[in-house]
């Protein structure tokens, strides 16, 4: 008996989990129910709110966009285009400074007379020049190829803790050669004439024309160097060669005439000396001279350009930066808060009346 209601018992608790169970889930599904219900009805509020004023809004944002298009037509345009350069010599910093100078006289202090003489200029094309920019060009595989560089110099512990992210973060301007420089103006066409002398500017620093001078030098030095030891090569190649015409035209006498062996090994028919090696040699030097000529293009300056400025500037205006797309907005935004204003106004007073009705019948 005692194991029967010990089995009623335990089928009641079940039922009751169950029941419980179930009310919980309605409950939450209830209350997914009424967020849709609620979110649904409030959609429908805002659109016949909108509705209303539908009119309104229209003419809104016909209204902006007529008074933007004007005011954009009317408005100074502003112009942009990018120069992009390499730095030597660890010009970098230079480089950067005097961008920043260039920008603080153009967009800070309008000061059009003193960029007028540093970039050789008229006050008047000094006066459209609206700011300078820069930053460094490049890209996620140069990015990957830098750091794999840098992790394939470090010891084996230091590479357990040196992530990409890391090294990316700690990159400074400075660790790059290649630099976009962006100038603003009102000009469209300054652009020519602006990059006669920018670049020269930017990069002037007494330090840096020194070590290009030197490096110049060294290049010419070691130029002169390997130009000589070119000739004497050919020469020597020349005479090899008369000497290997000569032996071959002699006739072999058995126990006869004197030849040279190499490690004094007469059983070996080997020259002293190999001329193939003399022309190997001759065309390593004509290879470190090709190179030596490409260092000289390179360095042949402080800061290479390697893409002019375009002939003209182009429209560097943002979307939100033109009155059209933005007065639109605006107005529409300013209308939209009028009508919740009003509608809020008949609300108070339809309150304020209900209330003034009670306190009457009272």
């Amino acid at each position: 008996m005692s194991g029967q209601n010990t089995t009623k018992e335990e089928e009641v608790d079940l039922g009751q989990l169950f029941k419980l169970i179930g009310k919980m889930f309605s409950n939450l599904f209830n209350f997914i129910g009424n967020i849709f219900k609620g979110a649904f009805r409030f959609l429908i509020l805002v659109l016949i709110f909108l509705h209303r004023g539908l009119k309104w809004y229209v003419a809104a944002i016909v209204l902006g966009v007529v008074v933007g298009v004007v005011l954009d037509k009317t408005s100074e345009k502003s112009f942009g285009a990018n120069l992009y350069i390499e730095t030597n010599f660890n010009s970098a910093r230079q480089v950067y400074e005097n961008m920043e100078n260039l920008h603080a006289l153009a967009s800070v202090g309008h000061d059009s007379v003193e960029l007028a003489r540093i970039l050789g200029l008229t006050v008047k094309q000094a006066r459209t020049l609206k700011g300078f920019y820069i930053k460094p060009d490049f890209d996620e595989n140069y990015m990957i190829e830098k750091y794999s560089d840098y992790y394939d110099r470090l010891d084996s512990i230091s590479q357990l803790t040196a992530s990409y992210t890391d090294y990316k973060e700690n990159l400074m301007f400075y660790n790059f050669d290649i630099h976009q420089i962006g100038v603003a103006s009102t000009d469209k066409f300054i652009y020519a004439d602006l990059q006669k002398k920018l670049v020269e500017v930017i990069s002037f620093n007494a330090y840096t024309e020194s070590v290009k001078d030197v490096t110049l030098k060294n290049l010419d030095r070691e130029m002169k160097m390997l130009n000589e030891q070119a000739k004497e090569i050919d020469t020597l190649v020349k005479e090899y060669f008369k000497i290997r015409i000569a032996e071959s035209k002699k006739q072999a006498i058995p126990g006869g005439g004197t030849n040279l062996y190499m490690s004094g090994d007469s059983n070996v028919n080997t020259l002293i000396v190999d001329e193939s090696k003399l022309v190997a040699r001759k065309y390593a030097l004509e290879a470190r001279r090709s190179s030596i000529d490409s260092s000289r293009v390179k360095q042949q300056k402080v800061v290479n350009t390697l893409a002019d400025f375009p002939n003209s500037g182009y429209d560097i205006l943002e979307w939100y930066n033109k009155k059209k797309f933005v007065l639109p907005i605006v107005f529409f935004g300013l209308t939209f808060v009028a009508s919740l204003l009003l509608l809020l106004r008949d609300y108070i007073e339809e309150q304020s009346d209900k209330l003034s009705k009670n306190t009457e019948e009272q």
